[in-house]
């Protein structure tokens, strides 16, 4: 059985922790021994799961101070670990963290693998940050991902990441989507009173979620209330734009909620990202059973059929659409969820199973 070690600052609600505590839970199931370097315990308990603590407070973790701090002690604990359990293996989800285990690589003969959820250099675009942090970034990502195991939730990911450095090249690279589940939701009905509309998952700006707001302001049809189902820094800009429009009886706020609880009470699910990895929410919306309309980018095109992706630069588009489906019956709504399970059928796959030989075995298929 193999000993394999992975990092994560810190856990937290969202589709990379949930997947990564996935990979984690794959390998224990099939015998295998996990160590993991973190700021706090992740939520699995497991008699060969081991937690190593990193030496800073959890809620003072958003700092410059701290990533400095982190990066340049990370590496040789990771080392230390790895050279006290004869570690054999390892996995980073991100280049950061690949990037910290590269002396595993030379020093403990260590197999890394590198799977990459996004695109860390976009979200950095997009949240605007300084040319510095883009350079060092950059710099980074190219170190992390010469000569190790890359792998990217979706192909176009793994490509663009690969061609932006001309002298670090992968050892192997290839493509490991989010699966989708087997089996597929019983027929919906929507309350034929309301319409509930919402979008899940961090609310920032590469969620886009003030798109989502002026559409729904926009609205001419039906009956309809809209919800956000997550937390994140965009929600102050969000409450203060729904107060500018005068949306506090059609708009609400739930927080975080668990997922089982989110798809029972969505009707129809609004996604107009900028950027996104494999998007969680709509492989669950899908599996649910609940219709997706989304913007026109990679990741949405991996999993949804052309009739239901949109382009950001004609919301006209998206506001016809969904005119026409609150004046739609129920027979649109359960068309559209048709379509997108259809659609998705290559994403129904044993992720557990594959994940577990690529990191071990390196068998990208």
């Amino acid at each position: 059985m193999a000993t394999v070690l992975t990092c994560y600052y810190c856990p937290k609600p969202g589709g990379l922790c949930t997947r990564l505590f996935r990979a984690m839970r794959a390998l224990l199931d099939r015998g295998h021994t996990v160590h993991y370097l973190a700021l706090a315990p992740f939520p699995i308990d497991h008699p060969r799961c081991f937690f190593h603590r990193f030496p800073w407070p959890v809620r003072h973790s958003d700092t410059l101070t701290f990533w400095a701090f982190f990066h340049l002690m990370a590496p040789p604990m990771l080392l230390a670990i790895a050279l006290r359990h004869r570690v054999t293996h390892a996995f980073a989800f991100g280049p950061t963290y690949a990037f910290l285990m590269r002396p595993l690589r030379r020093v403990a003969g260590a197999r890394i693998t590198c799977f990459l959820r996004a695109d860390t250099l976009e979200n950095h675009r997009l949240k605007d940050r300084a040319n510095p942090i883009m350079a060092l970034e950059t710099l980074i990502e190219g170190l992390a991902i010469h000569a190790i195991h890359l792998v990217g939730v979706n192909q176009e990911l793994t490509e663009t990441v690969v061609r932006r450095h001309t002298k670090a090249r992968p050892a192997t690279q290839g493509v490991l989507p989010n699966d989708l589940s087997k089996k597929k939701a019983e027929p919906r009905k929507c309350p034929a009173r309301q319409i509930r509309i919402a979008m899940v998952g961090i609310l920032e700006d590469r969620k886009n979620p003030s798109f989502a707001i002026a559409l729904v302001s926009s609205l001419t049809a039906g009956n309809w209330k809209f919800s956000f189902f997550g937390v994140g820094p965009e929600r102050r800009a969000l409450e203060s734009l729904i107060d500018k429009l005068g949306l506090w009886e059609k708009v609400r706020f739930m927080g975080w909620v668990a997922r089982e609880k989110i798809w029972p009470n969505v009707d129809l699910l609004l996604m107009p990202s900028l950027h996104e990895g494999m998007p969680n929410a709509v492989l669950e919306a899908v599996a649910a059973g609940v219709p997706v309309l989304a913007s026109d980018i990679p990741a949405h095109r991996w999993i949804l059929p052309l009739e239901q992706l949109l382009p950001l630069d004609d919301p006209e588009r998206w506001r016809q659409m969904l005119n026409g489906i609150l004046n739609a019956s129920q027979e649109k709504l359960t068309g559209l969820a048709q379509q997108q399970w259809d659609a998705a059928a290559h994403l129904r796959f044993d992720w557990d199973e594959r994940i577990t030989e690529i990191i071990l075995q390196g068998q990208i298929r």
